[in-house]
C-alpha cells in the first residue's frame, strides 16, 4: 500500500499526540523520591455532563453547604497516599537516611507536581529554580495556598509522630534496661521536642518560600494546626501527639503526669520520666533516678 505525503504527515502527527505528556506524579517510597509520566497513549479519555442537583432533592442544602465549604477550604484534601509517604520521607530523615534539605526538596517537589509545573527530580544535578515560570491567575494563586496547607498538614502529622516514637523508645529502653515496665510509665525529652519543632519551622519557610514564588498568600499555620483533620491521636503538635500516644499506652492504668499548657515549650535540656507503677526489683533503678 502506498502512502501519500499527507497521509504520512496525520500518522505522524497522532503518533506525536499519543506521546504527548499529559500529566506527571511525584512519589517517595522505598527510600526514593520518584516522578511517574502520563502520556496520552496510556490514559483513556472521558467526559460527562456537568451533573447538578435537583432543588427538590432530599438533603438538597446539607449537600450544598458541604460543597461550598470544601471549594473554600483553606486545607487542599490530598490523596490518602500521601498519610504514607509523608510518614516515610519523615521515618527516613529520623533515622538518619535523609538530611534537612533533601526533606526540604521532596516537599518542594510534591508541591511542584500538585501544581501541574515543569520540575526535575529532587536530588539530581537537573533540578534548577531558575526554570520555574512566573505564576498565574487568581484561582492558581489560591490553589497554591490550599496544597501548600494541605503538605504542611501531612508533614506535620508525620513529623510529630516520628520525632514522639524516638522519644518513646529512647524512654522504653531506659526503663527497660533498669527492670521497669513501661505500663503506667512516661517519659518527656525536650531534645525531641526541640527536633520536631526544628523540621517544623523548615516546613514553615520552605512553605512561605513557594508561596512568594507563585505570587499566592501565605499558609496559615496556626488555623491549619487548630483544624486539622488529625485531631484523634493528637493532632499536629508533638507536645499533643506525646500525651495522646501517652493515654494510649497507658489506657488500662492510673497516669498522673501531664501538660498545664500544651503549648508551652519546655525547658531546653529538660527530661522527666516517672512511673506509677511500682520496681519489680529486676534490674538497677539508679540510671532511671538520675534521668528524672
Amino acid at each position: 500500500m502506498i502512502i501519500s505525503e499527507g497521509s504520512r504527515s496525520t500518522v505522524e502527527c497522532q503518533k506525536d499526540r499519543q506521546q504527548e505528556i499529559l500529566f506527571k506524579t511525584y512519589s517517595y517510597q522505598n527510600s526514593k523520591g520518584q516522578e511517574t509520566v502520563y502520556h496520552r497513549k496510556d490514559c483513556v479519555e472521558i467526559s460527562m455532563d456537568v451533573c447538578e442537583i435537583p432543588v427538590g432533592t432530599d438533603n438538597y442544602e446539607e449537600v450544598r453547604k458541604m460543597l461550598k465549604a470544601q471549594n473554600n477550604g483553606k486545607i487542599a484534601p490530598l490523596e490518602n497516599r500521601m498519610f504514607y509517604e509523608t510518614y516515610e520521607v519523615m521515618k527516613d530523615y529520623y533515622d538518619g537516611k535523609l538530611s534537612r534539605d533533601e526533606v526540604k526538596n521532596i516537599f518542594k517537589e510534591y508541591f511542584y507536581h500538585y501544581m501541574g509545573k515543569e520540575t526535575k527530580l529532587a536530588g539530581t544535578e537537573e533540578a534548577s529554580d531558575g526554570q520555574r515560570a512566573v505564576m498565574y491567575t487568581n484561582y492558581e494563586t489560591q490553589l497554591a495556598t490550599r496544597y501548600l496547607a494541605g503538605l504542611y498538614e501531612h508533614f506535620s502529622r508525620a513529623n510529630t509522630r516520628n520525632a514522639c516514637a524516638q522519644n518513646n523508645e529512647e524512654g522504653k529502653d531506659l526503663l527497660e534496661s533498669n527492670g521497669i515496665s513501661v505500663n503506667g510509665a512516661y517519659y518527656y525529652n525536650a531534645d525531641w521536642y526541640y527536633a520536631c519543632e526544628e523540621m517544623q519551622d523548615l516546613f514553615r519557610q520552605t512553605a512561605d518560600e513557594l508561596a512568594d514564588e507563585f505570587n499566592a498568600e501565605h499558609v496559615d499555620f496556626k488555623y491549619v494546626e487548630e483544624n486539622t483533620r488529625f485531631t484523634l491521636d493528637g493532632g499536629i503538635t508533638y507536645n499533643g501527639v506525646w500525651d495522646a500516644v501517652k493515654w494510649q499506652i497507658n489506657h488500662a492504668g492510673p497516669v498522673t503526669g501531664g501538660f498545664l499548657d500544651k503549648n508551652m515549650a519546655p525547658p531546653r535540656g529538660f527530661i522527666y520520666c516517672g512511673s506509677d507503677y511500682g520496681w519489680n526489683g529486676k534490674g538497677n533503678p539508679e540510671g532511671v533516678r538520675e534521668a528524672t
